[in-house]
């Protein structure tokens, strides 16, 4: 009888220490997993923060509503701080340069690349670690700091966002001499073409002639041209919107060296809807001032110079 007691009690004591090692192994992997998880949310919580001030950063610069911010989503915060950093320094030497970068102009300059891919489908790091220590659903439900291991487990399957960029840097980064060259070439070109204009116009206007009334609106819209191009900061974008694609095609022409540049005097170009708008297209297109893929207007229509267009204006 005493051999019977002492057996049971031996018998209860290993079920007590196997008990105890299973609890021992439960608790280690729940601190284990609570302190990955922790650790993750906080990282998240606080990368998400800083991300998201920095996206709301460079929407500023972006036209309202820009796709490229939901493109950016999801970009690690090395990504995103890289990038504003660029565009930054981007608009100080526009800047610094006197010269125009509209948001339309910087959604053309960046391009985005995202890659967005699922964790293994078929790994639950639930399942596994239940089968790996012999983890009852009682176990998976076990709660520590208001979280389950099953949901602390489970926190690990996330997908993988992979986001790159390029943005183009400013032409005459490399030569800011020949940059300023152009510009001051610009202004002589736009500003004696303006007042030519202007005083064709007061001749129509003196005579009372048949287009009186547009002459006197032209000249409304080439007054306002020449005072964009006034005081330390001329904004060649806005008078080049007045005066149309003349005076920068001249330019071309004239210096075939700027073609380089174009990109500061070629948006938002408008060409009339007739013969002499498609003139002054071809003339465009030849001199360099467009280039494959600029985009364009012709009379109330966008359009993006296609390479049956370029070969067409070079006779090819």
């Amino acid at each position: 009888m005493a051999f019977m007691f002492q057996g049971a009690t031996e018998l209860i004591e290993e079920n007590r220490e196997r008990e105890q090692k299973k609890q021992d192994r439960l608790l280690s992997i729940r601190t284990s997993a609570l302190e990955s998880y922790l650790t993750n949310r906080s990282k998240l919580n606080t990368n998400s923060a800083l991300v998201s001030a920095k996206l709301r950063n460079i929407a500023k610069f972006l036209p309202e509503d820009s796709p490229i911010i939901d493109e950016l989503a999801g970009a690690d915060i090395k990504t995103i701080t890289a990038l504003e950093k660029e565009i930054i320094a981007n608009r100080k030497f526009y800047s610094e340069n006197n010269l125009t970068h509209t948001p339309e102009m910087l959604e053309d300059e960046l391009d985005v690349v995202r890659v967005e891919l699922d964790n293994n489908p078929d790994l639950n790091i639930a399942d596994l670690y239940k089968d790996m220590f012999k983890l009852t659903e009682e176990d998976l439900s076990s709660e520590a700091g208001g979280v389950t291991l099953k949901e602390m487990l489970e926190s690990y399957e996330t997908s993988d966002i992979g986001v790159t960029y390029r943005l183009d840097p400013p032409p005459g980064l490399d030569d800011p001499g020949k940059l300023k060259e152009f510009t001051s070439a610009y202004q002589a070109e736009l500003k004696p073409f303006i007042n030519a204009k202007i005083k064709e116009n007061e001749k129509e206007i003196s005579d009372q002639g048949p287009n009186m009334v547009a002459a006197q609106q032209e000249n409304e819209r080439l007054e306002e041209a020449l005072e964009a191009l006034k005081g330390d900061f001329p904004d060649y974008y806005a008078a080049m919107e007045f005066v149309g694609p003349e005076p920068a095609i001249q330019l071309m022409e004239t210096f075939p060296s700027y073609r380089n540049f174009s990109k500061f005097i070629n948006k938002g170009l408008n060409f009339p809807d007739n013969v002499e708008g498609r003139k002054l297209l071809v003339r465009a297109i030849k001199s360099g001032l467009l280039q494959l893929g600029d985009k364009f207007m012709i009379g109330n229509n966008p359009e993006i110079l296609t390479e049956d267009q370029v070969n067409s204006a070079l006779g090819n």
